[in-house]
């Protein structure tokens, strides 16, 4: 096994052995002549730095205040974030356009937790100005197979042969050109750790299979942040952020993960005919049909393990969902077959927004798959401490529904009561669950659960109160 060490700012491509006494400068060299189960091993970048004072930061906001006047130690280019996150905060880094004495604006605005707060700035590797076109790092080498990839991972401490931290690669030049990091028709990679910032395409991967890429920001793109240019086989997308344009898939791709995928003020976006793509707590814009002329039966077969949405899909031909978790979870999809209506998918069934059944306006129809096993429908309400709460909706079945429609209370975690069998007729009848003012014993959120199990038809629910 062969371990190669690079360090962009301290190796040399030309003396360097690539030994973590002697690094290599880039991945380029570091990659080359490697085979499966050889490691790259990038240079960790500089820790983040504390800002002094306190930074005011505001949802839907590119200005973010400052209580210090922080020009001597920010600029246009750098990126920075809160010290510590909240739960309404995203893992990602904010880049600054430009810095007063009072006010840092940012490139996009900020989409988070609304708070005054301890900020850093990142410490980045810089890898200089890149031209147009240009391949700042490729990969040289393929590994055997997806059981011995080429391993190319950063953070690491080369005093110590330790990974302790992370590599942020960091274009300088104030246009975004060149490739951060080019495939360059190389197979069996695993990417950890290394993030690309203000590249044109920070990742370029284009007709590769076996990749995995994984714990991996994508930042500051001037044109698309992670840019796969032909069909990808058997490639993992797994904990990767960014605030740019993932396009994942392109023509007839297949064997695709999308695995926790993080996409703020940008698009995941799959293009082209791709079969069996798994998804976990990812949103993907699938544009299928809109690049591959030529290609018919255009489709995504998605297999979905945790919430997901899907857009503009056209052409949809598959979505199964897959319960690793407990109680209901959706493949909510939007736009399909270029209509406005949007469907929410699990393992036995899905809904959709109707107008044709409607009492008046919009209602929701479901479609159950399972005469066993029910789709679930939850309508959470507010609920005030020691007060009692009737829930109320209309329901009413098609004329070849063959199954059950059950319902309960829930508050707290804890359902209040049994399920009852709601009988359906074709005409809406009101249905109502009432919790009991000792069932409340502080304010929450009451959940109606409707459980509807069936193998032919459908039922519609609407006005709830």
């Amino acid at each position: 096994m062969t371990v190669n060490y690079c360090d962009f700012v301290a190796g040399d491509d030309s003396a360097g052995d690539g030994s973590a006494a002697n690094p290599f400068k880039t991945i380029t060299k570091a990659s080359e002549g490697l085979m499966g189960g050889d490691e790259v091993r990038c240079a960790k970048s500089p820790a983040p730095s504390a800002l002094s004072g306190t930074l005011t930061w505001t949802n839907g906001s590119a200005s973010v205040t400052t209580s210090a006047d922080l020009t001597a130690v920010l600029a246009a280019k750098d990126f920075i974030r809160k010290t510590s996150l909240n739960a309404g905060d995203y893992d990602i880094w904010w880049e600054i356009s430009g810095v007063t004495s009072t006010t840092i604006t940012l490139v996009q605005a900020f989409r988070g937790y609304s708070e005054s707060c301890a900020s850093q700035r990142l410490g980045t590797t810089d890898t200089g100005v890149a031209t147009s076109g240009q391949n700042v790092q490729l990969v040289s080498s393929s590994g055997d197979d997806t059981a011995t990839p080429i391993e190319i991972s950063g953070g690491w401490d080369l005093s110590t042969e330790t990974q302790d931290g992370e590599t942020w690669f960091r274009q300088t030049g104030s246009t975004k050109y060149g490739n951060g990091l080019n495939a360059s028709g190389n197979d069996f990679i695993k990417l950890s750790k290394c993030h690309f910032l203000r590249y044109n395409y920070c990742l370029y991967i284009y007709s590769e299979t076996g990749w995995t890429i994984e714990y991996c920001q994508l930042l500051g793109a001037g044109s698309v942040a992670l840019y796969s240019g032909s069909t990808l086989s058997d490639v993992v997308f797994s904990h990767i952020t960014s605030n740019g344009v993932l396009r994942l898939g392109y023509g007839i791709s297949h064997g695709l993960v999308a695995d926790n995928i993080v996409c703020i003020n940008g698009q995941v976006r799959c293009y082209g005919r791709t079969t069996s793509l798994v998804a976990r707590n990812t949103d993907l814009w699938a544009d299928v049909g809109s690049i591959t002329s030529g290609v018919s039966g255009d489709m995504i077969n998605l297999n979905a393990y945790a919430p997901c949405r899907l857009y503009n899909v056209s052409g949809i031909v598959s979505v199964a969902v897959q319960n690793e978790v407990m109680g209901p979870h959706y493949v909510t999809i939007k736009n399909v077959d270029g209509a406005t209506d949007e469907q929410a998918h699990q393992a036995f069934g899905y809904a959709q927004k109707d107008t044709a059944e409607a009492r008046s306006g919009a209602c929701i129809c479901i479609y159950p798959y399972d005469e066993f096993i029910p789709f679930e429908q939850v309508f959470k309400l507010v609920a005030s401490a020691s007060s009692s709460k009737t829930v109320s909706v209309y329901m009413k079945r098609s004329v070849d529904f063959d199954g059950v429609v059950e319902a309960a209370l829930m508050f707290k975690g804890r359902f209040l009561a049994d399920f009852v069998i709601w009988e359906m007729t074709e005409a809406y009848q009101q249905f109502s669950l009432t919790a009991q003012a000792a069932d409340i014993d502080e304010a929450g959120v009451l959940e109606l659960w409707i459980r509807v199990r069936g193998t032919t038809g459908s039922v519609y629910i609407d006005d709830l109160s």
